[in-house]
């Protein structure tokens, strides 16, 4: 126990640093999403590329799959707890607050507790769990948006949906039979003024 609070009590002390940093404007504003930009994109993946190219990579299949099964399991408890929250943006956060790990954490913890082993073995966990946890978070939002689109047609939309087409249908018809009936017309006034010249030449005759 002694141990584990030494390894997790400095990463703790780190965040409260920061908290303090910002809390009293020691740095601009404009500092902290540049500095996070930086070590989202460049120093963490870089951290665990470092890490997962000295790792060893026996046993890494049960590895993964183990991560695999923990995060679906997980996943699975959070949607069955679907009805116990009534909001549907409320239970997107509470799904991945469900089933995001605390990458940075672990890592400090895993360097302080094991070592390089330690940090290299979560640093092949991670880029495990990191593409089946975006992946779940997308398909949770794809899905959650198509139900709002249904839920959003009802009878009445529909009903007033299908008015519109029949109205429109309608006027189609319409015009399109004033355009044949105006071609008839024609095609009729041809014929006839064809068939008195022909009578005019006849009675010439």
């Amino acid at each position: 126990m002694t141990t584990i609070l030494t390894s997790l009590v400095p990463v703790f002390l780190l965040i409260a640093l920061g908290f303090g940093l910002r809390a009293r404007q020691f740095v601009p504003d404009l500092f902290w999403p540049a500095i996070e930009k930086l070590t989202y994109f460049v120093f963490f993946p870089a951290l665990l590329f470092q890490n997962c190219r000295r790792a060893p990579l026996d046993g890494a299949g049960s590895l993964a799959l183990a991560m695999g099964l923990g995060v679906l399991g997980t996943a699975a408890l959070a949607l069955a707890a679907r009805p116990l929250v009534k909001s549907g943006p409320s239970f997107t956060s509470l799904f991945q607050g469900t089933i995001r790990p605390n990458t940075y954490v672990g890592l400090a913890a895993a360097a302080a507790l094991y070592g390089k082993t330690g940090t290299a073995l979560t640093s092949i966990c991670v880029a495990m769990v990191v593409p089946l946890v975006n992946l779940l978070s997308v398909l949770l939002e794809k899905v959650r948006a198509f139900v709002g689109i249904l839920q959003g047609f009802d009878g009445a939309k529909f009903g007033v949906l299908g008015r519109q087409a029949d109205s429109f249908v309608t006027f189609l018809l319409e015009n399109a039979q004033g355009f044949f009936t105006a071609i008839s017309r024609q095609n009729c006034g041809e014929e006839s003024t064809i068939a008195d010249d022909d009578a005019k030449r006849c009675r010439v005759h």
